[in-house]
């Protein structure tokens, strides 16, 4: 309790009390970063709830939309047997798969099918059976990437067989994994964020301490570059705290660069009041 009331008055006294800057001066750096620190993790908490909250019920139901569309795409008669490196199916060929509705309806140009079998498949059939991968008597070939064509060896494909009832039990054993997509999502967002508003921060704030410096040499105070950068590790309250509620608000920034222009005008402000007040002199 005691850290965050002690967290609460240096948030609330770099964000409005210009005076406060004067104290500033007089604490080593390491004071500086600990409160960027705090701060950049109650922004990342935030942020994570704001982002990862919504999106864990659309990612589990995407999932499970997409296994009930696979599964009733895959026909039930098939069955592929594999034995010493070779495959067969007992369908003439060449069999298509047909692609889920998921990738068919999305904007996305998905081909229409899925998988093609045929042991005398080309790359240009591809194109030609309108497939995402095609399957020959050697290799896989899928369609990649920005169009690129990706071919894998099937020498390696262990013996066995697989029937519509392998293909289901595969696919409630990838269901069962969906309780997992909460922690999966906030640890996903959660590195993202936090990398963004540590590592990505402090980098930045290089650039608004160079902006406070030549301020401050114009105005005469006579400070070195530490000194500025641990006023600005404060004066990014403002900013980020305004990032913040845009992000909660789920709005945008009327205008570019908005960070970085408030960043430095209060910035400039506090160099301002500190260069007029002498306490820069001391």
């Amino acid at each position: 309790m005691k850290r965050l009331k002690a967290f609460w008055y240096v948030y609330r006294r770099s964000l409005i009390d210009v005076d406060y800057y004067k104290d500033l001066l007089k604490v080593k750096a390491d004071f500086s970063f600990k409160y960027f620190i705090s701060l950049a993790l109650v922004a990342t908490l935030l942020t994570t709830v704001r982002f990862a909250v919504p999106a864990i019920p659309r990612v589990r139901n995407i999932l499970n939309n997409l296994l009930d569309e696979f599964l009733a795409t895959y026909p039930s008669r098939l069955e592929i047997t594999v034995q010493d490196g070779m495959w067969q199916i007992n369908q003439p060929e060449p069999f298509a798969i047909k692609a889920p509705e998921f990738f068919t309806a999305e904007e996305v140009d998905f081909p229409e099918n899925l998988v093609v079998l045929d042991h005398q498949g080309t790359i240009n059939d591809l194109e030609e059976m309108d497939t995402f991968m095609i399957v020959n008597d050697v290799n896989l070939i899928v369609l990649g990437n920005q169009n690129r064509i990706e071919v894998y060896p099937l020498e390696t494909m262990p013996d066995g067989k697989v029937t519509k009832d392998d293909v289901t039990a595969l696919v409630e054993n990838v269901r069962s994994f969906s309780k997992y997509i909460p922690l999966l999502i906030i640890s996903f967002v959660l590195v993202g964020t936090l990398f963004y508003f540590m590592a990505f921060r402090l980098a930045y704030l290089f650039l608004v301490a160079l902006i406070l410096m030549a301020m401050g040499n114009v105005l005469k105070m006579k400070k070195n570059f530490r000194t500025y950068y641990k006023i600005a590790l404060h004066t990014i309250t403002l900013p980020l705290s305004m990032e913040v509620a845009f992000i909660l608000v789920g709005s945008e920034p009327a205008f570019p660069y908005w960070f970085l222009g408030f960043n430095a005008f209060y910035g400039i402000v506090v160099i301002y009041h500190l260069a007029k007040s002498g306490a820069a002199s001391k």
